[in-house]
């Protein structure tokens, strides 16, 4: 009896250590295999800061390769979501130009671990990237955008 508590002692052990292993630094977390990689972006656009709101826009970007852009008067926001083959992992690239440019006026790039989704951390629903803000160098015009992890 003695030594059969032994041994279940010993397995439950070993059991917990093996559950308790740590990753090592640098190693990406778990790939979660439930997790959608659709993003959803959301824009924002006003002629200027001191009138309403003109223009909203709502895009989804369903699978890493895919792109798209909302477009107003003076400015848009184009989304570009990349497979990361090759590169070692997916990325949203976001960049907002005056309408008919291709000088950014801001870029960010979100890169994620292979098989794990953004994690939607900031308030105001504001997703994974924060709430962004553009103004256009002559009008003053304002794009404000965010993006999400998952297809709302």
């Amino acid at each position: 009896m003695v030594q059969k508590t032994w041994w279940l002692l010993a397995v439950m052990a070993l059991a917990f250590l093996g559950g308790c292993a740590a990753r090592a630094e640098g190693e990406p977390p778990p790939a979660n295999p439930a997790f959608s990689p659709a993003i959803t972006c959301h824009t924002a656009y006003r002629a200027g800061v001191g009138v309403p709101i003109g223009g909203e826009d709502v895009f989804v970007l369903a699978q890493p390769g895919a792109q798209n852009r909302a477009v107003y008067k003076d400015l848009e926001l184009l989304a570009l979501y990349s497979s990361g083959e090759g590169e070692g992992g997916r990325a949203l690239a976001l960049r907002v130009t005056p309408v008919g440019s291709d000088q950014p006026l801001t870029a960010q790039l979100y890169q994620f671990a292979p098989g794990v989704a953004p994690q939607n951390e900031f308030l105001g629903g504001h997703g994974f990237t924060g709430l962004g803000y553009a103004y256009h160098p002559a009008s003053g015009a304002e794009l404000q955008y965010w993006c999400t992890a998952g297809q709302e």
